[in-house]
């Protein structure tokens, strides 16, 4: 291997002296950035290289001034791809009796993927290439005139084709570039002399650029094929202008061009250089390029943007949910898998990992949440949050919205009016009196027909109060009955006495024990009528005869109650610790009532009776005391007595057992609604702001049975109930009813009131047409008697105030007394005129304390007030007591007080109030 020394030294100073002017221009005009790099002409590791294409076009005139054909082009195309580059050159070559002709193929490809987007579209990194070529060298035989026939054609006149190849490595960095390459490594003989064979050796080059300033390149080339040749080149830019230069120097001699671009990146590029040699007569050659670069490829990296974030359902508070966040790539590469952080109102929330999406592909993300509050909420979503992926761009990998998360849809219920009343009208015919007396015939013990049904309405009565017993005393009368005051008296008083038992057990055979023949005690012959009170002496003996021939029927509690609980001026704590056993007793027994009684002083001559005042203040005590459905049974009453010194005495009395009246009702079978309770009116109450898409108002019964439903898309303000159902029908009495609503909300979330009870009410109108009836049965001779007649004094004034209160164009209240037939009939005229004055003084007294009013001539004012007229009258014997009886439910009338028997006699000595 020869080196001439000489022609090195030149060639250095040659390029020293172009690297000065280069980094001189640099310095002064270059201004280039480092985006503006030079046009590289590509070989085999270079196409992997270039991010972009190029196609250009080269012309070569060599050695200008001597006499020969010598000239050169070439054509060359390159093709970038994703991590790789394909590039095609075509070279024609004229030298006068030669010719060349050279069609080769490059290949190039990264060897490892860029480790970031800058290094991808600079084209840094590890390049591996290849390329392959076919040489065809030929005579020029135009030169030759040689003919087809001419023996030279067949030596000279033909072609000679030849393949090689070639290798090259590279790395390169943003400044610099380092290769190194095996070219032309042909394979067979491309010699066109016949027999003669020549070897060409493989061209080893080992190249470097380096970018010194913006714009400013060196390159430097050491190769080796036959001999060694170093080339230093430079080239610098003005990127402003667009405008640079270049030069290089060798051993063969040094070269000097410009080149013009208007664009940095793409589009055309012209060039003119000219090589000056050392040796070939020192004559130029000059080459002239074009070339042209589309538009660089844009880096084949992903790009992961969060596209959108949404709720699979409505967002509803409190209700399990789905996030569902789209994330697309809209990067031309795969990405590998990456990290996706959700944060609500800036807190995490969820971490999930994501699969790899492919290139302009998209994936959707489910993440399971559950709001827990209601109002706005800000939702930030980070794709890649661990920076896994090399993407185009890192900047976009945040989205953030806002969702309105709505309440839990809840609703309630009010009413208006959520209680119907339901009047049932009873009509009252009459009160039909109970005389507790059974006669007998003379020296008879026979229990006559006509009293079973006084017998089985007691025997009722005592089934309905167990701690009640029934005491049967019996009498007899000396003179109709023949029977001395002896023994034999004795024996029929508690002969009758047992044959009313026998009646009574056989009627009711539960309260059997409950019976008791009273033996002893008692005078069997005490009177109930006397003469005295009869006129005429042959009539008179037997009508007190018939009276006297009798059983007495009484009652008593059971043993261990007392009927007085207690009698004292101060109550205090008795009262409280006798409340139990009261309240006991009225719950076991239906009929039995609690009496207060104010016991001494007179009766004043004014409607105000104090000591009636007194017991009424014990009364309602008690009565706030007691259970509501027991305070109705507790009663007062004031027992006149020459006490100056009155006291309070609270009793149990069983008496209404026997004494009170018989109620002869009918009641009507229909039902109809109060009017002021006939509606019920709903409102629906909720706050939440969606709208509401569905309701339904269902009334169910207790067993949640549909009995009525409301219903439809838009929710009223206000729901109308006239108690009725589709079939017209109101609610059953014996059953319970509430009401809910259901609504449904525009996202499809249902809520449910609590229900509301619904109450129902009977209200049972009496009509008034009845009659209260006071019946005398002994004036005043027996206490118990007595005392029943003022609890049935408070019973009728309380109607008497229902009444008023009920009526609304006034009334005329009469008390009305009669009498039995017996003694002349003025005399039963003054006596029924004072029975009557007398009962409505008292019912005065009472009207005027359940009124609580203070004054005396209040209860007049009242009455004024209402256009009630109170009156008294006497009708003597005249209007025998009639009652309306009900036969197959239709009432008829049957005379009670027939003044032929003694229980029609007593009937007839009686005080009615009438309403007219």
């Amino acid at each position: 291997m020869l080196i001439n020394l000489n022609h090195y030294r030149r060639a250095f100073s040659r390029a020293f002296q172009l690297l000065t002017l280069f980094a001189f221009a640099g310095s002064l005009y270059g201004k280039g950035s480092e985006e503006f790099l030079r046009t590289p002409f590509p070989n085999a590791y270079l196409v992997a290289s270039l991010r972009q294409g190029l196609f250009s076009l080269e012309l070569e005139r060599l050695y200008w001034g001597i006499d020969a054909d010598l000239y050169k082009s070439a054509l060359t195309l390159v093709l970038p791809f994703n991590s790789c580059g394909v590039g095609f050159k075509f070279e024609f070559e004229n030298l006068d009796l030669l010719r060349y002709e050279k069609a080769k193929i490059m290949f190039g490809s990264r060897l490892f993927g860029a480790k970031s987007i800058v290094e991808e579209e600079n084209g840094e990194g590890y390049f591996l290439g290849f390329e392959a070529n076919l040489l065809r060298l030929e005579y020029n035989t135009s030169k030759f005139h040689l003919g087809e026939t001419d023996p030279l054609f067949e030596k000279y006149g033909k072609s000679k084709n030849s393949f090689g190849f070639g290798l090259g490595f590279s790395r390169r960095s943003r400044r610099e570039r380092v290769g190194i390459s095996i070219n032309e490594i042909m394979l067979g003989n491309p010699n066109l002399e016949p027999g003669t064979k020549q070897v060409l050796l493989p061209q080893i080059s080992l190249e470097s650029e380096y970018q010194i300033l913006p714009g400013v390149f060196l390159n430097g080339i050491i190769s080796y094929q036959d001999e060694l040749n170093l080339t230093l080149q430079g080239e610098s830019w003005m990127a402003s202008k667009g405008v640079g230069v270049f030069g290089g120097a060798n051993r063969y001699g040094v070269d000097f061009g410009a080149g013009f671009r208007p664009g940095t990146k793409r589009g055309l590029e012209i060039r003119y250089r000219f090589d000056y040699p050392f040796q070939v007569g020192k004559t130029t050659s000059h080459y002239f390029t074009i070339v042209y670069k589309p538009e660089p490829l844009k880096p084949l990296f992903p790009d992961i943007v969060p596209d959108g974030l949404k709720l699979a359902l409505p967002p509803v508070a409190t209700l399990p949910n789905t996030l569902e966040i789209q994330i697309k790539n809209n990067g031309q590469r795969a990405s590998s898998s990456f990290w996706v952080i959700v944060f609500e109102n800036g807190a995490p929330i969820s971490e999930n990992e994501c699969a790899s999406i492919g290139p302009q592909g998209e994936k959707i993300i489910r993440i399971p949440y559950k709001p827990v509050t209601s109002g706005n909420s800000n939702f930030r979503v980070i794709v890649d949050s661990k920076n896994d992926v090399l993407e185009l761009d890192e900047t976009n990998n945040t989205f953030e919205k806002v969702v309105e998360i709505y309440p839990y849809p809840r609703i309630a219920l009010e009413s208006i009016g959520d209680t119907l009343i339901l009047v049932q009208k009873t009509e009252i015919y009459q009160n039909e009196p109970i005389v507790p007396i059974v006669f007998f015939a003379p020296k008879s013990a026979r229990v006559d027909s006509i009293y079973r049904g006084m017998i089985n309405e007691i025997s009722r009565r005592l089934e309905r109060n167990p701690d009640v017993f029934l005491e049967l005393r019996g009498f007899v009368d000396t003179d109709s009955d023949s029977i001395g005051g002896g023994a034999d008296g004795f024996r029929l008083a508690v002969e009758r006495a047992e044959s009313v038992e026998a009646v009574f057990k056989k009627m009711s055979p539960a309260i059997s024990q409950r019976i008791v023949v009273v033996r002893d005690g008692y005078d069997h012959f005490r009177k109930r009528a006397r003469k005295q009170d009869f006129e005429g002496t042959r009539r008179g003996a037997r009508l007190v005869s018939e009276e006297n021939r009798r059983v007495e029927l009484g009652v008593s509690l059971r043993d261990g109650f007392a009927p007085v609980i207690l009698e004292d001026n101060n109550l205090g704590d008795k009262l409280t610790q006798s409340l139990d056993l009261v309240e006991e007793l009225l719950n076991n027994n239906k009929d039995i009532i609690l009496m207060v009684s104010a016991i001494g002083g007179k009766i004043p001559a004014s409607d105000f009776n104090p000591h009636l005042r007194s017991a009424r203040i014990v009364a309602d005590s008690i009565k706030k005391l007691l259970p509501a459905g027991l305070s109705s049974r507790v009663h007062f009453e004031h027992i006149p007595t020459g006490d100056p010194v009155p006291h309070i005495r609270i009793s149990i009395f069983a008496s209404p057992i026997i004494f009170d009246p018989i109620r002869i009702t009918r009641t009507s079978k229909a039902y109809y609604p109060l009017p002021q309770t006939s509606v019920v009116k709903f409102m629906p109450v909720f706050d939440f702001p969606q709208r509401i898409s569905y309701y339904q108002l269902r009334i169910e019964t207790g067993d949640g049975e549909l009995f009525k439903f409301f219903g439809g898309d838009e929710l009223p303000d206000t729901i109308v109930w006239d108690w009725l159902n589709p079939r017209g029908e109101y609610p059953s009495l014996w059953g319970n009813y509430s009401a809910r609503i259901y609504i449904r909300d525009e996202f499809g979330d249902s809520a449910v009131s609590p229900p509301i009870p619904l109450t129902l009410m009977l209200q049972n109108l009496e009509n008034l047409r009845e009659s209260l009836i006071l019946t005398e049965f002994v004036f005043g001779e027996l206490e118990s008697e007595l005392q029943h007649q003022n609890a049935r004094l408070e019973y009728i004034a309380r109607q008497i105030l229902r009444r008023i209160e009920h009526s609304e164009k006034g009334m005329r209240i009469e008390l009305g007394g009669h009498t039995d037939n017996v003694g002349v009939k003025e005399g039963n005229m003054r006596l029924s005129i004072s029975r009557a004055k007398t009962k409505l003084d008292q019912l005065r007294m009472y009207l005027f304390e359940l009124l609580n009013l203070q004054n005396p001539g209040e209860l007049d004012s009242f009455l004024i007030r209402k256009g009630i007229t109170l009156s008294y009258r006497g009708y003597g014997d005249t209007q025998p007591c009639r009652v309306v009886r009900l036969e197959d439910d239709t009432p008829v009338e049957h005379l009670l007080g027939d003044n032929r028997h003694p229980l029609g006699r007593i009937i007839n000595r009686r005080v009615e109030i009438t309403f007219k």
